[in-house]
């Protein structure tokens, strides 16, 4: 759905030249991260992933009360990064 995507311009200058580049971003959770969180955390160290968890836990509040919508991002990224650290038997 176009509501639910950011149009990102990025301005590249190379040698002189501007060049913009516009890329489509769902600002929500999609299946696809998900599935990438999971393979990410499998190869995670138990210290990267809570390091992360809070990384992602910091990204939420940051969000609050501004974009609830990434609010909801970072809180599903920390989640999933969360249930692989309780599978190894870790504590959030």
């Amino acid at each position: 759905m176009l509501q639910n995507t950011v149009t990102v311009a990025i301005r590249d200058y190379i040698k002189g030249v501007q060049a913009t580049i516009l890329i489509k971003m769902t600002d929500y959770a999609t299946p696809e991260n998900f599935e990438a969180w999971r393979q990410e955390a499998k190869n995670m160290t138990v210290e990267v992933l809570r390091h992360t968890i809070q990384d992602c836990r910091n990204a939420e509040k940051a969000m609050r009360g501004w974009n609830p919508v990434k609010e909801g991002f970072y809180s599903d990224q920390a989640s999933t990064y969360g249930m692989e650290l309780m599978r190894r038997g870790g504590k959030k």
